[in-house]
């Protein structure tokens, strides 16, 4: 309920500000609100489908972690995997990269389109190779 509620403030606070500023500094509030989300807390994969088929099984245990230096770090009890992110509120995008060989973490590679979003929770799309993928985050 606490994270909720931080969460309500801070867009509350960023709409308020954004209702007497220009185009440039609305985009770089927003910027920065998204950062603020990302960052705080870890985030969990609770859907995961490639195409028709559904995979979400394959990242289960793992959890990853944003910093705001756009590096990440994925988890999955002793097996820590370094990655990095990036997102951007002007194209409604998040970027993430992880290395070679840290499968199944390597299918969250590229862009991905921002289809909704809460403090707590999103929804992305990508296609690759003619492949719909569809990713579900949720904060822990």
């Amino acid at each position: 309920m606490r994270k909720l509620m931080k969460g309500l403030f801070v867009a509350f606070a960023a709409v308020i500000l954004a209702s007497s500023c220009s185009k440039e500094k609305l985009q770089e509030i927003q910027q920065d609100l998204a950062i603020s989300i990302m960052t705080s807390g870890d985030w969990v994969i609770t859907k995961f489908t490639e195409g028709e088929t559904n995979t979400t099984a394959s990242f289960a245990g793992w959890q990853c972690h944003f910093n705001e230096n756009k590096t990440c770090e994925a988890t999955k009890g002793t097996n820590k995997v370094q990655g990095t992110w990036d997102a951007s509120t002007s194209s409604k995008t998040i970027t993430g990269m992880f290395p070679a060989g840290a499968e199944p973490l390597t299918k969250i590679n590229g862009t991905w389109n921002i289809v909704r979003t809460t403090p707590a929770f999103g929804e992305f799309t990508q296609a690759k190779n003619g492949i719909i993928y569809t990713m579900e985050l949720t904060k822990k």
